[in-house]
C-alpha cells in the first residue's frame, strides 16, 4: 500500500511539474530591441527584463529615459506603463506589439511611433 502510495504522488509531482513548466518561459517581449532608423519618439533601445520592468532609452546616450513596468496583454504584446526622469505623476501607456520573431512595433495613444528589431539573446 505504502509503494502504491509512494508512486502515485511521484507520478502527480511530475505531471504538476510538466504543467506548470511553460508558465515559467519568457514572453517573446523580454530581451533588448533596437531601432534602426531615428522614429517621431527618438527613441533608441528598450530592455524588457524577465520581470515586469523595462526601460526606454532616447538618442545615444546609456541614461535611462523612461522607467518602465509591463504586463502581457496577449502571447505577443505587452502594456507598458513608463515614468520619466523627472517627477511625473501619472504614467504613459505604451504598447509594443512583437510583430514576427525579431521584430516589434511600439504603439502610443492608437499610433505606430517606432520600430524595433530584437537582438540575438
Amino acid at each position: 500500500m505504502y509503494k502504491r502510495l509512494r508512486t502515485t504522488s511521484s507520478i502527480f509531482l511530475v505531471s504538476a511539474s510538466i504543467i506548470l513548466l511553460p508558465a515559467c518561459s519568457p514572453h517573446p517581449a523580454a530581451g533588448t530591441w533596437e531601432s534602426g532608423s531615428d522614429n517621431e519618439a527618438h527613441f533608441t533601445k528598450i530592455v524588457v527584463h524577465f520581470e515586469p520592468r523595462a526601460e526606454i532609452y532616447t538618442s545615444d546616450k546609456n541614461s535611462t529615459d523612461l522607467h518602465c513596468s509591463w504586463s502581457a496583454s496577449s502571447k505577443n504584446n505587452i502594456k507598458l506603463e513608463c515614468l520619466g526622469s523627472d517627477d511625473q505623476k501619472t504614467p504613459d501607456i505604451y504598447q509594443l506589439n512583437i510583430t514576427n520573431e525579431n521584430s516589434s512595433e511600439l504603439i502610443f495613444k492608437g499610433k505606430i511611433i517606432a520600430s524595433f528589431t530584437q537582438l540575438k539573446k
